[in-house]
């Protein structure tokens, strides 16, 4: 059974659906937000869900558009949830301009967790201009962290990294940032590949999905994957599937979701 936290537009709080079989979607809490922002900014922009390896619910999310933390929380039945905090990953980085897009993935071999997200770093107090690359921590208890370093920098603007392993290598898709939403050249979905969730990333292949769309989630149908993305420009989402992780198609007539879903990761129930 699959689980997807997203949020919406006009409600920058948590939201969720639901799916036996990951094809056909159905809201969870009656379609009400299952929680709202309580810190900082008190918005849940970009909720990430997943399990740790007890057994238990965490959410994270970006705090607003300039902050140099993240939001924390967790819960054991995906409706009560403990006390929001923040996580204040970039805190000791100078010049961050913003944290987004948090997610986060279990290290087998290492025991750890590896939260990432996409930051800009400016080099000078008078530069305006988002350039963003992926950063890295690592916890094994969400209370003690590892520095943040820069996990992936292709040498341009990208954000919105989602990685999953699959068979034996581990993938990442991610947004090329560059350019113009009205007449995008890029804008788009590329994925890379790694022996490790800390990298080095490479193998980067040209845009594989439509464009512009941006918020990538990878997950596993069976033997298949799947990679659902939001088409941020017209309110709805859509989706590709691979049998290596190299050769995409377009698929969005396949999978039932309602409009109005918003940068969203799909997660294990």
């Amino acid at each position: 059974m699959y689980g997807f936290s997203y949020f919406k537009t006009n409600s920058e709080a948590l939201y969720m659906l639901t799916s036996d079989d990951g094809y056909n979607w159905k809201p969870f809490n009656n379609g009400s937000a299952v929680l709202t922002g309580t810190v900082g900014e008190k918005t849940l922009r970009d909720p990430f869900v997943f399990k740790d390896q007890q057994g238990v619910y965490h959410l994270i999310s970006t705090n607003g558009w300039q902050s140099s933390s993240i939001v924390h929380t967790t819960s054991t039945d995906l409706l009560n949830w403990t006390d929001q905090k923040f996580l204040p990953v970039m805190g000791d980085i100078k010049g961050v301009s913003n944290t987004w897009a948090p997610e986060c993935i279990y290290d087998s071999k290492a025991d750890t967790y590896m939260i990432y997200w996409s930051s800009t770093v400016r080099k000078s107090i008078f530069s305006k201009r988002r350039n963003h690359r992926i950063w890295y921590t690592t916890t094994k208890d969400f209370n003690r962290f590892t520095e943040s370093k820069v996990l992936f920098d292709p040498g341009y603007n990208v954000i919105d990294a989602s990685i999953i392993k699959y068979k034996s290598q581990y993938l990442m898709a991610f947004k090329d940032e560059r350019g113009q939403h009205l007449f995008p050249k890029y804008k788009g979905i590329r994925m890379c590949t790694s022996d490790s969730p800390q990298g080095p990333f490479k193998n980067i292949t040209d845009i594989i999905s439509p464009k512009p769309v941006e918020g990538p989630s990878l997950f596993i149908i069976e033997d298949k994957l799947v990679m659902f993305y939001d088409y941020f420009t017209k309110g709805r989402y859509g989706a590709s599937s691979s049998l290596d992780g190299n050769h995409w198609q377009n698929v969005d007539d396949s999978f039932n979701l309602p409009n109005d879903l918003r940068h969203g990761a799909v997660f294990k129930l």
